[in-house]
C-alpha cells in the first residue's frame, strides 16, 4: 500500500504542504500501529497494516517539500542524506526497543509502545513545527537566510516553463 499511495500522497504535500500531510500521515500510522495490538486474526491484522502503509507513505513525499522549504539549494543533500540516513537508523533502534518490550510484555505491547512514540512524535511535531514564515522560534536574521535562499534557481526555471505539473515532470529525462 505504501508504494501505491505514495503518487497521491505527493500531490496532497503539493497542495497542501508537508505540517499537515505529514500529521495526517503520523496520525493514521500511530493510529494503525496501536490497533495492530488489538487484533483479533489475520484479516484485522492485515487491514490494519494496510492502513499503516499508508500513513507512512507521507513521510518522503513531505519530507522533501520540508527539506525544500527550510534548506537552501546547495545544502539540500546534506539534509536528504540526514533524513535518509533516520530513515534507516530510526527502525534498526525502534526494532532493539520493541524486542525489549515484546520479551517483556508481549508482541501487542510492542505494537502499543511503537504507536504511542508516534502519538508522541504527532503532538511535538504539530506543537513546533510549521514553515520558516511561521514558526517563532526563528530569528529574523534565520528567517531571511532561509527565505531568501531556499529556491535556488527554481524561480527561473517556473518563470520560464509555466508552473509545474505532473505530466510536465513525468516528460523530463531525468525524472
Amino acid at each position: 500500500m505504501y508504494i501505491i499511495c505514495l503518487l497521491p500522497v505527493g500531490l496532497l504535500v503539493d497542495r497542501f504542504g508537508g505540517k499537515g500531510v505529514n500529521a495526517g500521515g503520523i496520525a493514521l500510522w500511530s493510529a494503525a500501529t496501536v490497533l495492530t495490538s488489538l487484533s483479533l486474526g489475520f484479516w484485522s491484522m492485515a487491514a490494519t497494516r494496510v492502513l499503516m502503509g499508508m500513513g507512512e507513505a507521507t513521510s518522503w513525499p513531505a519530507s522533501n517539500r520540508i527539506i525544500r522549504e527550510w534548506f537552501p539549494a546547495s545544502e539540500r543533500a546534506f539534509a536528504n542524506a540526514v533524513f535518509g540516513a533516520g530513515s534507516a537508523a530510526g527502525p534498526a533502534l525502534g526494532a532493539i526497543s520493541v524486542t525489549a518490550i515484546v520479551g517483556l510484555f508481549g508482541w501487542r505491547a510492542g505494537f502499543f509502545a511503537a504507536g504511542a512514540v508516534g502519538c508522541l512524535w504527532l503532538v511535538l511535531w504539530w506543537a513546533a513545527f510549521d514553515r520558516p514564515e511561521r514558526v517563532g522560534w526563528l530569528t529574523d536574521l534565520e528567517r531571511a537566510k532561509i527565505l531568501a535562499e531556499r529556491d535556488g534557481e527554481s524561480r527561473a526555471l517556473q518563470g520560464q516553463h509555466g508552473a509545474t505539473s505532473l505530466w510536465r515532470l513525468l516528460t523530463l529525462r531525468s525524472v
